[in-house]
């Protein structure tokens, strides 16, 4: 009587360092329950072929059984995943009535960038301009130009050297030794040295200054002196003899620590969008209902303004999330808001208060007002006065319950920005610590996250590589404010240029860039060097409304803007000479740990984006 179940042996042909190791991981309870701690791996048994690994599972004839393969280190017996399977839909196999059954898989086309999965990274970057210089107060002799720096952290088990120029970048692995000259004040370059650890570990970072001669002095600081996961230090350069300060060193820096979610494994990915056509978002739901020349007539970013959206086929919703005092993420756009207080002659006043220093029950049952009404009296094209039916500060959880599952989500991560003047947005330069503030978002989205497409994005660099890190579903753009004198420039090299930004999404594992529309009428040659890059490109604008065409004939991937609800347009389906423009639309990867300069080489076969670093 033969067997109800099948020996199916996996089997990949890989080039694999010592320390690295195949897994797998599937649907079924044979497979692992697609979590990592059930993962199957996959090991080699002949001398002879040493790349071929394979795994031997009993699966139960006739049944189709879907997974996925990923590609680790193997640290402290711990597995940090380096890459993944990120197809949408996972390989899929129907068991043959067959006693023995072989299959050759291919690993390293369709993969995405591993993620944080137990293991914390800090990082320290580098860059130096004339709004924030990298050396200040220097006595020293030598000429900057002349000087060096290297970057090593203990402890740790990996190292990482980041380095950025405009549309291009260049990632190294094991950099401990690594020197690297100092970057010019002037200069479009931006250096990130990347370490991974173990969270309950306290790492100290040293930073070394050399000339020709030899060290010039050192620079240092740990983990456990950090306020904040995110910041600058001014760190006092000491020289070795003498222990006198040399000079003082402006060094940002990171921590990122892992988010955990019982939701959070290989089944579902969203790395990869397939679409033939432009993505239209409505900004704030059906538009700005404040400040913009033409206002929306739906209170911005409520419950009733992202239903209506929701009734346009296909659509996503723009809106901006969060925390109030109590840590509860809300969608609001403006960091702060307008308390309606009375003054000592017993006329009504507006007082302006920072969101998350109000607690929720607070946000929701005190009257408030826009910001823009204490000086602004313009009439609006709603009831501002209602509260019970439209109420503003709905909550994240409130949004994904009531708004159809069918309409996408582009979730802003509202963070204070920081600008050339030295100003914080708001002047909220004490803010809700980095790591926290995105941990509570992101247990909401996978808490009731469940089929709906998601993409997040945010003006701030670290928030936008945090959310990548953190998580390994939804894609993530980067928001700029383009090339334009139209909003102020961000202090952060990283963002400050769309070049510039296209490196950073490029290295980090980003979806695309988000730019101010005055950038395609002005430079429209980012289009093509976005997709040259294989990345996506966005553009939001009180003007994109109107000029709907132009952008879908340009080959924008997504427009977002206002009055959604009110404007016909359906976008053009992009036949393959269109999508040809986008030359490393469909990107592989061999090896994820490892890859030199942005422009590696890759090919489209359909209009999918694979999106990795």
């Amino acid at each position: 009587m033969s067997s109800k179940k099948c020996n199916v042996t996996f089997e990949i042909e890989k080039e694999l360092e010592p320390h690295q190791v195949i897994g797998m991981v599937g649907a079924t309870k044979a497979l692992g329950c697609w979590t990592m701690k059930n993962a199957i791996i996959l090991k080699n048994s002949t001398e002879t072929e040493k790349n071929k690994f394979s795994t031997t599972v009993r699966l139960e004839k006739g049944k189709t059984h879907f997974y996925r393969y990923f590609q680790a280190n193997v640290v402290c017996k711990e597995f940090v995943v380096t890459s993944w399977d990120a197809l949408e839909d996972p390989r899929m196999l129907v068991i043959p009535d067959m006693e023995n059954h072989v299959v050759s898989d291919v690993y390293g086309k369709n993969c995405s960038c591993g993620w944080l999965t137990g293991q914390s990274e800090l990082r320290i970057y580098l860059s130096s301009c004339a709004e924030k210089p990298l050396l200040r107060k220097s006595t020293l002799a030598t000429d900057t130009s002349q000087l060096k720096m290297k970057v090593s952290a203990n402890p740790v088990f990996s190292s990482k050297l980041v380095k950025l120029l405009p549309c291009d970048s260049e990632v190294s692995e094991n950099t401990i030794s690594t020197c690297v000259e100092i970057p010019e004040n002037e200069g479009d370059n931006h250096i990130s040295f990347v370490f991974q650890y173990w969270k309950s570990r306290t790492v100290t970072a040293l930073l070394t200054v050399l000339n020709d001669e030899g060290v010039v002095g050192t620079a240092t600081f740990s983990t456990c002196s950090l306020d904040n996961s995110k910041g600058t230090l001014c760190l006092p350069v000491i020289k070795e003899k003498g222990k006198t300060a040399v000079a003082e060193i402006s060094v940002a820096y990171s921590v990122i620590h892992s988010f955990s979610h019982k939701d959070m494994d290989l089944a579902k990915s969203q790395n990869i969008w397939d679409r033939s056509r432009m993505l239209l978002v409505g900004h704030r739901g059906c538009g700005n209902s404040f400040t913009a020349d033409n206002l929306s007539n739906y209170r911005e970013n409520s419950i009733e303004s992202f239903t209506k959206v929701s009734d346009k086929d296909g659509a996503f919703i723009e809106f901006d999330v969060h925390l109030t005092k109590d840590s509860v993420p809300i969608v609001y756009h403006d960091l702060t808001t307008c308390l309606q207080t009375l003054k000592k002659d017993g006329s009504p006043g507006l007082t302006e208060v920072p969101v998350y220093q109000l607690l929720l029950e607070e946000v929701q049952t005190i009257r408030t007002k826009h910001r823009s009404r204490r000086i602004n009296r313009r009439s609006l094209a709603f009831d501002e006065d209602d509260f019970e039916v439209n109420p503003p500060f709905p909550t994240l959880a409130e949004v994904f319950e009531e708004v159809s599952e069918n309409t996408g989500f582009n979730i802003e991560l509202k963070y204070p920005s920081f600008n050339v003047n030295g100003r914080y947005e708001d002047g909220l330069c004490d803010y809700i610590d980095a790591n926290h503030f995105l941990d509570k978002i992101l247990q909401v989205v996978f808490d009731y996250g469940e089929d709906r497409e998601v993409f997040f994005s945010s003006f701030d660099v670290d928030m936008c590589i945090m959310a990548r890190k953190k998580q390994n579903r939804y894609p993530v753009f980067l928001l700029t404010n383009g090339n334009t004198t139209h909003y102020t420039k961000m202090m952060d090299l990283r963002e400050r240029t769309n070049e510039m930004a296209l490196a950073t999404a490029k290295a980090e594992g980003l979806a695309g860039i988000n730019s101010l529309e005055l950038d395609l009428y002005e430079f429209p040659d980012i289009v093509e060097k976005v997709h040259k890059a294989g990345l996506m490109m966005a553009f939001y604008g009180d003007g994109v409304a109107n000029n709907l065409p132009l952008f879908d004939e340009k080959n924008v991937d997504v427009a977002i803007y206002d009055r959604i609800h009110t404007i016909d347009y359906t976008p053009r389906e992009r036949n393959d000479e269109a999508n040809d423009n986008k030359k490393n639309n469909k990107q592989y990867i061999s090896d994820c740990t490892t890859r030199n300069k942005t422009a590696s080489s890759s090919f489209r076969t359909t209009n999918h984006v694979l999106l990795h670093p």
